[in-house]
C-alpha cells in the first residue's frame, strides 16, 4: 500500500548477499506513522538524500515472517512512479466519469436544472376536487361569519 511517511529514522548500511556475494546496501527507517517500528528495504540514488523528518512515499508491505510481538516485519520500496501515475489517471478518469453522471442527471442539454418533483404522486387524488373542497369549506366558513 502507497504512504506518505515521515521519517524518524534513517540508517545505511553497507552488506554483501550470501546469494550472489555482491554488495548491496540495505536501509532502515522509522516513521511517525508506524511509531516505534522498523521498516526495511534497499537504498538507491532515489532514496541516497533521505533524511530524518523528510516526508517521503513509498509502498509499505508486511513480511512473512514476524518479530518477537508476532507482528509481521514491514517493508518498503520506493514508488513506481508510473504506477502512481497511471492509478491517478483512473482516479481522474472515475471522477470525471462520474461528473459527466452528475450533470446528465442533474441538468437539461440546455443547461438547465432538470425539475424536481418533491411530492410523490398519488393516483387517487383528484388535486381539482381537492381543491374544490378547500374553496367551497372557506366559502362556507365567510358565509357563516355573515
Amino acid at each position: 500500500m502507497t504512504q506518505k511517511l515521515t521519517l524518524t529514522f534513517v540508517k545505511r548500511e553497507e552488506k554483501i548477499s550470501p546469494r550472489n556475494n555482491k554488495p548491496y546496501t540495505s536501509m532502515t527507517i522509522k516513521a511517525k506513522e508506524h511509531g516505534d517500528r522498523y521498516i526495511s528495504g534497499f537504498n538507491s540514488k532515489e532514496t541516497s538524500y533521505w533524511k530524518e523528518g523528510d516526508v517521503v512515499e513509498v509502498e509499505v508491505t508486511e513480511s512473512d515472517k514476524s518479530d518477537k510481538e508476532g507482528r509481521p516485519y514491514l517493508n518498503w520500496k520506493p514508488v513506481d512512479k508510473e504506477k502512481a501515475l497511471e492509478d491517478r489517471v483512473v482516479s481522474l478518469e472515475k471522477q470525471v466519469k462520474e461528473l459527466v453522471e452528475f450533470i446528465n442527471k442533474h441538468f437539461t442539454s440546455a443547461g438547465t436544472p432538470v425539475p424536481t418533483f418533491d411530492v410523490p404522486f398519488n393516483k387517487n387524488i383528484d388535486p381539482i376536487k381537492d381543491v374544490n373542497a378547500e374553496l367551497d369549506a372557506i366559502a362556507e366558513e365567510q358565509y357563516r361569519k355573515m
